[in-house]
């Protein structure tokens, strides 16, 4: 097991490519049972590894949760542990919209 620290994920997260990225059967449960909140899964996808998150915070040595801006009025919360870093294997755990006033 690695043990990650903040500025070591957001490297990660940058030099991650989609093919990095796994998707855990929970995290598609929640996908599905919000999706009419959230955007689709390939933008998703677009949002870790182009943009940085507005806050993240570390839930244990691998798993972080991540806050992107979702518009206006919510928030995207993505959490994420790092399998491995060479290569790369990030698996998205599960997500979330939240609203901002709740940062």
């Amino acid at each position: 097991m690695v043990c990650m620290e903040i500025n070591e994920v957001l490297k990660l997260l940058f030099k991650a490519k989609e093919d990095n990225i796994t998707i855990s059967n929970h995290f598609i449960e929640r996908y599905e049972n919000r999706k009419y909140k959230l955007p689709d899964l390939s933008e998703i996808i677009n949002i870790l590894t182009n943009k940085t998150p507005i806050g993240i915070l570390k839930q244990s040595e691998t798993k972080f949760r991540l806050y992107y801006e979702l518009d206006e009025k919510y928030d995207i919360i993505i959490v994420i542990s790092v399998w491995n870093t060479n290569p790369i294997i990030i698996n998205l755990v599960t997500l979330y919209p939240q609203e901002k006033k709740k940062r």
